[in-house]
């Protein structure tokens, strides 16, 4: 998982304090650092994408924050949770090899986008190149792994011959890979003013009750 860190000069010298004075310092640091995760948090959501043809939000949904201490160490952070894809969301992938599950066949609905290019590996001819965009908005290009094509208003017929298509039915594509997002690096970027703001309000608080 990414670990993206982010640095607060009034949390520092909370901290400094808090070895002086953990007692009275704790509830000043929990109490800021809880508001804080909470504004890191909104502003990770709001750049994290969903899917455009399902709207799901499963990453979104995954997107937590907490707050804990362990001793004298109080630690907030914003993470996700069960969604494995979080890396690649944030940062980005190369290109790489889908396969089916249990041999089944991949299948897509070619609409205008990226290009597709269908080869028969008994004879490695090319059967066809076309622009097309898979279903969910995401490009990619057939390496190799027979192509089928489903023919319109025919369902469980399928074809080599590309001409009123439907779908493509492939054995294995090659992803182009995707961009990253950087909704945890961008997000902790545009919180920072307001985290700090927050930080620098709890240690003037504390300075006070320390007086």
């Amino acid at each position: 998982m990414m670990d993206i860190r982010g640095y607060s000069p009034a949390l520092a010298e909370l901290a400094r304090i808090a070895e002086r004075e953990p007692e009275i310092a704790r509830e000043e640091i929990v109490g800021a650092m809880e508001r804080a995760v909470l504004v890191v948090e909104r502003e990770v959501v709001h750049r994290t994408p969903t899917n455009k043809v399902t709207t799901g939000g499963r990453l979104r949904n995954a997107i937590h924050s907490a707050v804990a201490t362990i001793g004298r160490t109080i630690r907030g952070w914003v993470g996700v949770a069960n969604v494995s894809y979080a890396p690649f969301v944030e940062n980005d992938t190369k290109a790489h090899d889908i396969y089916p599950k249990a041999g089944k066949a991949l299948v897509f609905s070619p609409v205008a986008g990226f290009k597709l290019a269908y080869r028969d590996t008994t004879t490695g001819r090319v059967l066809g190149a076309r622009t097309a965009r898979a279903r969910g908005g995401v490009g990619l290009q057939v390496e190799r792994g027979r192509a089928l094509f489903q023919v319109a208003g025919k369902p469980g017929r399928t074809t080599t011959n590309r001409a009123n298509a439907a779908q493509v039915i492939v054995r294995h594509v090659r992803h182009p890979g995707t961009k990253g997002y950087h909704m945890f690096r961008d997000g902790w970027q545009a919180a920072r003013p307001q985290v700090e703001r927050i930080f620098e309000g709890a240690l003037r608080r504390l300075t006070a009750r320390l007086k």
